[in-house]
């Protein structure tokens, strides 16, 4: 089920960055060059490759959004999103409080985990409404990973996670007074389409819109590349087969497991007038900081 030393925080590419000019480039790796040639000569050390530039802009709004001391909950922690999000989080440090909401209890040994207040709330999905309504108040910002396949689940057990699980979620979430609501659904979404994955993604997505958080945002990533812990062959092959895409064009249809927990957290300090934002694996992947958004 689809569920991190003080660190820099989690920087991406800022799509309001002024360009440099055609000349300002020339000249910069210009420098570089002749600094080379001139130690090739002296028998000195080539340079460092140039370091990826700051996103001053998104350091500034995380800052100010740790200073509003807010909290969040996870959903779905142990999946490979989610995994890849409550490390991101540690390192970042922008809740006061990050509560992760499963079925059980998380063993985590590594000193980044103690890195932030982290409590976690064990919880059974199938009695949400009935025993757990407590365990949603006080959040202002939701993290929903929740998610399965129907390999392991079978249909209805699909269903029952990628729908009534995270749909049931949010309304408590809504009711214990969580203003933002983030769900990670899946490329090719859609309420009305004749294949369950897509179908059962895109009914969630509509039902969690239906209940008027003051802002949601959904996040459809295309095959996400990780090592998972559990092995699906079919998936195992895309990955292989994926490969020469994401190195030629990333944005196209993949996206890493950490680039998604990146642009959830980068986008959610990022103030938004929108009341529903859907961001495609291109916006994902230019929110993360992977690629240029002007390319």
């Amino acid at each position: 089920m689809a569920e991190t030393q003080e660190s820099v925080p989690v920087v991406a590419a800022d799509s309001n960055e002024a360009k440099p000019s055609e000349a300002t480039q020339n000249t910069a790796a210009a420098a570089p060059a002749e600094a080379a040639k001139e130690d090739t000569a002296t028998g000195g050390a080539a340079p460092e490759a140039p370091k990826k530039p700051v996103n001053q802009a998104l350091v500034e709004a995380m800052e100010k959004f740790r200073a509003l001391g807010q909290k969040a909950y996870v959903l779905g922690a142990t999946g490979e999103v989610g995994k890849e999000l409550v490390k991101e989080l540690c390192k970042a440090k922008v809740f006061s409080k990050v509560i992760l909401i499963g079925r059980r209890e998380i063993k985590y040994e590594d000193d980044l985990y103690k890195e932030i207040d982290l409590e976690q709330k064990i919880v059974n999905f199938d009695e949400l409404e009935s025993k757990h309504e407590e365990d949603f108040k006080g959040c202002d910002v939701a993290f929903c990973c929740l998610g399965t396949t129907k390999g392991k689940a079978g249909v209805e057990g699909f269903k029952k996670v990628d729908h009534d699980y995270v749909v049931n979620s949010a309304k408590l979430a809504k009711a214990g007074g969580c203003k933002h609501f983030n769900l990670v659904t899946s490329q090719g979404s859609n309420k009305n389409s004749y294949f369950l994955y897509p179908k059962t993604k895109g009914l969630a997505e509509e039902h969690v819109q239906e209940l008027s958080f003051q802002r949601v945002s959904i996040y459809r990533p295309g095959l996400l590349l990780c090592d998972r812990e559990e092995k699906r062959f079919f998936e195992s092959v895309f990955h292989k087969l994926a490969k020469p895409l994401e190195y030629f064009m990333p944005t196209a249809g993949t996206a890493p497991t950490v680039s998604v927990a990146k642009a959830m957290i980068n986008n959610s300090v990022t103030p938004n007038d929108k009341a529903v934002e859907i961001l495609t694996n291109k916006d994902i992947r230019i929110l993360a900081g992977d690629v240029n958004p002007k390319k």
